[in-house]
């Protein structure tokens, strides 16, 4: 009898909280306050089950022998749970923090997503795709995945680079090669495609204006030497 009684009591408890979530959402459309309890509200909620959880163990295991000890395990099981649950985003995010400086407006790309970092908070990342849709990414579910990082588009700096080809090779093939090989250094921003202009050809050579951005100045004198070595001495 005591069973049926806490079931009727649990199903009269979830539709007391769905019908209360409803009427609040349609009461927050214009009222600041009642938007700002809606955000609460799921841990009142979460409290008022733990309560009742409890209740309801009392009231079933109160002639069992040791029955306290059983709530107190079980009381314990559930609040650690919780607790990871809510602790495991802001650890995972303190590492990752240490290991990686995250900063707004930086870019970064996850298997899942490609945007622009907008807040750097305690349990996630607001990230803003490049079409406009903004996304909550947890620490702990970054911290599986490989993902990279880029400098804040403020940063990101423009370089141009002269050089000369023998006029014997196909520009438009080496163009594509010169693009690729920028691509791949890892100081060149994969947002910012490299432009190739042609300034003049020879019957020699082909002269061209390469430019492109990095988010590192100081490997720009790298990145020259390196494109100069591996397409003007072919």
């Amino acid at each position: 009898m005591k069973s049926i009684l806490y079931l009727v009591a649990g199903v009269g408890l979830f539709i007391l909280f769905n019908l209360s979530f409803m009427l609040l959402q349609k009461l927050a459309y214009n009222k600041k306050s009642v938007r700002l309890f809606l955000r609460v509200f799921p841990v009142i909620e979460l409290v008022a089950w733990l309560v009742f959880a409890v209740f309801t163990l009392k009231g079933l295991l109160s002639e069992m022998e040791g029955y306290q000890e059983i709530i107190i395990v079980v009381v314990s099981i559930i609040l650690i749970t919780i607790g990871w649950y809510f602790l495991r985003d802001y650890i995972a995010g303190t590492i990752l923090k240490v290991e990686n400086a995250f900063a707004v407006n930086q870019q970064i790309i996850t298997p899942e997503i490609h945007g622009t970092i907008k807040k750097v908070g305690y349990r996630s990342l607001e990230v803003e795709s490049e079409s406009g849709q903004f996304s909550k990414l947890p620490y702990s579910r970054l911290s599986g995945q490989i993902f990279s990082l880029q400098a804040p588009a403020e940063s990101i700096l423009s370089h141009e680079l002269t050089m000369e080809i023998p006029s014997t090779q196909k520009i438009e093939s080496i163009k594509e090669q010169i693009v690729k090989e920028l691509l791949l250094l890892p100081w060149v921003s994969v947002n910012h495609t490299p432009e190739i202009k042609t300034i003049s050809e020879t019957n020699e050579v082909i002269t061209l204006r390469i430019i492109y951005s990095t988010s590192n100045e100081n490997q720009t004198s790298v990145i020259n030497q390196y494109i100069r070595k591996r397409f003007e001495e072919k």
